[in-house]
C-alpha cells in the first residue's frame, strides 16, 4: 500500500472501500500503523508516555464524570493509549482496557503507573463472555464495519445492573479518512433500539451530543442493564431543572432529592414548555408542582384526557410555610390537584393538610436517597473535629451558637446567611460573628456531603416542616444531628437527638454528652445508619410502585378525616367548561369531615 502525503502507510484515500474486505491481521496492522501517526501528533500521548500524567480529553472527561462514582468492574474497548483505564486504576477501580492494536496495548502498558497486566490485545468479537458493571467504548463504532452488530456484542458483555457507555461522531469529515461510517438521529434511535428493546424486556437508554471545542459534534449513549419499571416522565418548571434532572440520572451524583427519581426509574425531564406531543407513551408523569410549572397538572390532564392509562402523580414542591410562592389565591391550588391520579407528599405533615383541603387520599414518599453512595464517603469518627451549623431562610442563625456553648467544637457553616437588620438599619452578620468557618453561596451536593463527613456532629435548628435531606445524608454518614422534631428525617433517625424548637439547653446538653460520652457517640451513628436506609432507593421504589398499585408493599395514604377507605377507581370523566377538571380516581368509602 502507498503512503499518502506522508501521513501512513495506507492509501486512506481507498480504505473506506477496501476495509470491509480485509482480514483481522491485516485489520490490526493497519490500526497498528494508525496508532503509530496518531501518537505523532499528540503531545497529550506523548506527556503520559514520559510523565505518567493522565490527561482526559473533552470526550473522555464527559465519560468520565458519569463513570468515576460506580463499583465493580470496568472494560473500555477500543481503549486506544490507555487514558481512562489509566484515569480508573489510578483511582483504585479494578478496569480493564483492550484494543485491536498491539502498539496500543504496549503503548498503555509501559505508560501507565500502575496495572500494566490490566490491558490487552483483542478484537471486539474475540473477547471472552465475561461480563463487567460498566463497558465503555468510545470512538470505535464508526471505525468498524457493521457498528450495529458491534454494539449488540458490546451490550452482551454488561453484567446484570450494568452500564454501557459509547460515544461516536455524528458526522465523517476529510480528516479521518479511517472513520467509515456517521450516525445520523434515525440510525443512532434504531441502534439503540436494538440493544434497549429486544426481546420482551426495555431497558432505559439516554441519547445526548457533545459539542467540543474542535468543532465536532459526538453522541453520546448510555444503556443500563436492568429492566424498567416504569416509563417515567418528570414535568418541571425551568428547562435549567430538567437539565440537572437528566444529567443527575445519568452520572451518578450525588445529591439528594427529587431528581433521584430520575435516576430510580431511568426516566427523563423536561420543561412544561418543552413537553412531549403524544404523553400515552408513558407510564407515569411526575409534576413536581412549583410557581414556575403552576398550571402544568391542568396542561398534562387536557392532553391526556379521560380514562388515559397515564398517570398523572403530583408533588408539592414547597413545604408547607411555604406555600406563598404558589399563585396568592389559594383555591387554585386545590384546583390544580385534582387534575392529579395521585397526589404525593415528602412528610406527613403536609400530606395531612393536603388531604383534609383536598378531601383526597395523599401518599407519604420521601424521595429517594443514594443512601449507599453517601455512606461510602463516611470517615473515621475519631478524626471528626469540628461541628456543622446548617442555616436555612428562617432566621435562626443565632441558636446554634447557644446550643455548641462550652461544647470546645470549631463551628464550620453552611446555608443560607440572614444578615438582620438592627434599630439604626445596618445589617448584622450573624454568622460572620458568631461562627468559625463560613461557606458562602451555593454548594453542589457532593460538596456538602464531603464537608459533612468531617464533621463531628451537626445542628440544624429549622423551623419549617420538610422531609430533611441534610439528616438523610447525615445518617448515612454516621455523624450525629441535633434538631427539631418538624424535620421528619430527624426524627426518624435521630429520636433521641431530636428537641422541641426553642429548646437550647436540651440541645446543648445532648451536644456535650456527644462530644465526652464516645460510646454513646458511636451508639447513636449506628443508629442512624440503620434507620436511614427507611429513605433509601429501594424503599423508595417500593412506595411508588404501590402507591401506582403495580405491586402489593405496605405504603398507605393519608386520609381525610372522615374517611375509612380507599379503592383506586380510573379517572372516568371530565367536567365541562374551560380547565375540564377530572374527577377523583378514587372510590371514598365514608364522608370528608369537609
Amino acid at each position: 500500500m502507498s503512503r499518502r502525503n506522508g501521513r501512513n502507510g495506507f492509501d486512506l484515500a481507498t480504505w473506506r472501500q477496501v476495509a470491509p474486505t480485509l482480514d483481522a491481521r491485516t485489520w490490526g496492522a493497519a490500526y497498528d500503523r494508525f496508532f503509530r501517526d496518531a501518537l505523532q501528533r499528540s503531545p497529550q500521548w506523548r506527556k503520559w508516555e514520559k510523565t505518567g500524567e493522565i490527561g482526559l480529553n473533552e470526550r473522555q472527561g464527559v465519560i468520565w464524570e458519569k463513570i468515576r462514582r460506580r463499583g465493580g468492574s470496568f472494560l473500555d474497548v477500543g481503549c486506544g493509549p490507555g487514558f481512562l483505564t489509566g484515569a480508573l486504576l489510578a483511582h483504585g477501580k479494578d478496569a480493564w482496557g483492550c484494543d485491536c492494536s498491539i502498539e496500543a496495548i504496549r503503548f498503555a502498558q509501559k505508560s501507565t503507573v500502575t496495572g500494566a497486566d490490566h490491558y490487552f490485545k483483542a478484537d471486539l468479537f474475540e473477547l471472552p463472555d465475561k461480563q463487567y458493571d460498566t463497558v465503555t467504548c468510545m470512538e470505535l463504532l464508526e471505525h468498524l464495519v457493521d457498528p450495529e452488530k458491534a454494539l449488540r456484542r458490546l451490550w452482551d458483555l454488561v453484567a446484570p445492573n450494568g452500564v454501557l457507555f459509547v460515544s461516536m461522531p455524528k458526522r465523517i469529515n476529510d480528516f479521518n479518512l479511517e472513520h467509515l461510517h456517521e450516525f445520523d438521529d434515525a440510525r443512532v434511535q434504531a441502534m439503540l433500539a436494538s440493544v434497549c428493546e429486544a426481546g420482551e424486556e426495555r431497558f432505559p437508554a439516554s441519547c445526548s451530543q457533545i459539542q467540543t471545542q474542535e468543532g465536532t459534534t459526538n453522541w453520546l449513549l448510555s444503556v443500563e442493564k436492568r429492566p424498567l419499571d416504569l416509563r417515567f416522565l418528570m414535568v418541571s418548571g425551568a428547562t435549567s431543572e430538567a437539565v440537572q434532572a437528566n444529567d443527575i440520572a445519568g452520572d451518578g451524583r450525588i445529591k439528594t432529592g427529587v431528581f433521584n427519581w430520575q435516576r430510580l426509574f431511568r426516566g427523563y425531564a423536561v420543561a412544561v414548555a418543552a413537553m412531549p406531543e403524544d404523553l400515552s407513551q408513558f407510564d407515569v408523569i411526575h409534576c413536581q408542582l412549583s410557581g414556575t410549572n403552576f398550571d402544568a397538572p391542568r396542561q398534562i390532564r387536557k392532553r391526556l384526557g379521560v380514562g388515559s392509562d397515564t398517570k398523572l402523580v403530583v408533588n408539592l414542591d414547597y413545604a408547607l410555610e411555604f406555600w406563598f410562592m404558589y399563585p396568592p389565591y389559594p383555591e387554585l391550588l386545590l384546583e390544580q390537584l385534582r387534575y392529579a391520579d395521585y397526589i404525593m407528599s415528602v412528610e406527613p405533615h403536609a400530606a395531612r393538610v393536603i388531604a383534609e383541603f383536598t378531601g383526597r387520599p395523599v401518599y407519604v414518599i420521601p424521595h429517594p436517597a443514594d443512601v449507599d453512595a453517601i455512606s461510602a464517603l463516611s470517615t473515621p469518627a475519631r478524626t471528626r473535629q469540628e461541628a456543622l451549623v446548617i442555616l436555612h431562610r428562617d432566621m435562626a442563625d443565632y441558636l446554634p451558637y447557644w446550643m455548641l456553648k462550652g461544647s470546645g467544637l470549631k463551628t464550620r457553616v453552611i446555608g443560607r446567611l440572614s444578615p438582620v437588620s438592627n434599630a439604626t438599619g445596618s445589617a448584622i452578620d450573624y454568622p460572620a460573628m458568631l461562627y468559625d468557618y463560613l461557606h458562602e453561596g451555593y454548594l453542589g451536593g457532593e460538596v456538602v456531603v464531603g464537608i459533612m463527613a468531617k464533621s463531628m456532629l451537626a445542628v440544624d435548628c429549622y423551623s419549617h416542616h420538610v422531609c430533611g435531606r441534610s439528616q438523610i445524608e447525615l445518617a448515612a454518614l454516621g455523624v450525629p444531628s441535633v434538631g427539631h422534631p418538624n424535620v421528619w428525617a430527624q426524627q426518624e433517625c435521630f429520636p433521641d437527638l431530636t428537641v422541641a424548637q426553642g429548646d437550647v439547653l436540651g440541645a446543648r446538653r445532648l451536644i456535650l454528652r456527644l462530644t465526652q460520652d464516645p460510646e454513646w457517640y458511636d451508639q447513636i451513628a449506628k443508629q442512624a445508619q440503620e434507620r436511614v436506609r427507611f429513605f433509601d432507593y429501594d424503599h423508595a421504589r417500593t412506595r411508588y410502585l404501590t402507591m401506582l398499585g403495580r405491586i402489593e408493599g405496605d405504603s398507605r395514604p393519608v386520609l381525610p378525616e372522615g374517611i375509612e377507605e380507599v379503592r383506586l377507581a380510573p379517572v372516568s370523566s371530565m367536567e365541562p367548561g374551560e380547565g375540564a377538571l377530572a374527577d377523583s380516581p378514587y372510590d371514598l368509602v365514608g364522608e370528608p369531615a369537609l
